[in-house]
């Protein structure tokens, strides 16, 4: 058989004949759409590079099951004709079509060079349902799936690369294939994607991370809600600090433009003369021009200082700082500028 004759009306005839189902041929149909709310899922939850790595690896055991199902289900013409099936097998399916450019193919030589075009792809299209255009090409079922087809076929290791992509932008998707020894170094960075480790740890790690996000944000949305109610309250600068102080943990330091304290949180004897911002005036100036934080670190002392500036009508009206032996990250200074923020509403009113 040629694999210009492969059909899917091909499967169901060898179903009849041998009394398989397509079930127990092990290969399924599915839904554009539910892959493509597949793939919006996986981006969105772990990133852009983590999901590449799962849809490349997805594809690339697709192409290797499928490639095998037709060696053992198809009386090819030759097993050229078995290898150019892979690309029939996206047509059939739906997935994309797929026309030649370039097709230098020697079995038993171990020679696999190609290049052509992915016309009409469904990952392209899915993708641009949820997400704008990417920086690179998006096609990763479709990489990982020829290289997994074709890798079985030649009994050594091929892998594509898409060279153009609807999904960053260009016209049409386009594909270049090669066996290892062909590519050389250059496509060493592409093989990281391809390496199965077990990727739970990995999982595991983004879960957390993703709570740890979301206990962030209940506590910046608890600090906010409480800074305004002590301030209806008529509550002020201590009442201030010790929200700050407990949402991070750390000690707080509110003081004047004159660097007058007037407030402070936690045990800090010793540690006032070191938080406050008095003969950093040069400094400050210079920082509160671009940006609305000051990173200090003594020398000799194992602590870093996080301050902001209490801002009314683009002037200075004091300054929030907190210390900490741990490194500063956005969090800090975001619950930083939220108190900086109120202080300034409470000082104007």
């Amino acid at each position: 058989m040629k694999a210009s004759d492969l059909s899917l009306d091909h499967f169901m005839r060898i179903s009849e004949r041998t009394g398989m189902k397509m079930r127990e041929l092990q290969l399924l149909l599915t839904s554009a759409d539910a892959q493509g709310m597949l793939c919006k899922d996986l981006i969105t939850a772990l990133g852009i590079e983590r999901a590449k790595r799962f849809q490349l690896r997805y594809g690339y055991h697709c192409g290797v099951h499928e490639a095998r199902l037709l060696k053992d289900s198809v009386q090819w013409q030759s097993d050229l004709e078995w290898l150019i099936a892979g690309s029939k097998m996206h047509q059939i399916t739906g997935r994309v079509f797929s026309y030649p450019e370039k097709f230098r193919v020697d079995m038993e030589k171990g020679i696999f060079d190609v290049a052509g075009y992915w016309n009409d792809s469904f990952e392209a299209t899915q993708y641009l349902k949820y997400f704008p255009l990417h920086n690179e090409p998006i096609c990763y079922y479709m990489v990982g799936y020829a290289s997994g087809y074709n890798t079985e076929c030649m009994g050594k290791k091929v892998i594509f690369r898409e060279t153009k992509c609807r999904g960053k932008g260009d016209d049409h998707c386009c594909y270049v294939g090669k066996t290892l020894e062909q590519w050389g170094d250059e496509i060493k960075e592409d093989l990281l994607f391809f390496e199965d480790d077990d990727m739970s740890a990995e999982l595991d790690q983004m879960y957390r991370k993703v709570e740890q996000e979301k206990e962030k944000l209940k506590i910046g949305y608890a600090l906010s809600r409480h800074l305004t109610q002590v301030m209806l309250q008529g509550k002020g600068f201590k009442t201030f600090a010790k929200l700050l102080g407990d949402s991070l943990n750390c000690p707080v330091l509110i003081e004047s433009n004159n660097f007058e304290p007037l407030a402070q949180y936690g045990e800090i004897p010793g540690l006032v003369n070191d938080m406050t911002v008095r003969g950093q005036q040069e400094k400050i100036d210079k920082v509160f021009r671009r940006k609305s934080i000051f990173k200090r670190e003594p020398e000799n002392k194992p602590i870093k200082f996080l301050t902001t500036a209490i801002m009314i009508k683009d002037k200075i009206h004091g300054y929030v700082t907190i210390a900490s032996v741990q490194r500063f990250t956005d969090f800090h200074s975001d619950l930083l500028e939220r108190t900086a923020t109120t202080t300034a509403l409470y000082m104007q009113n």
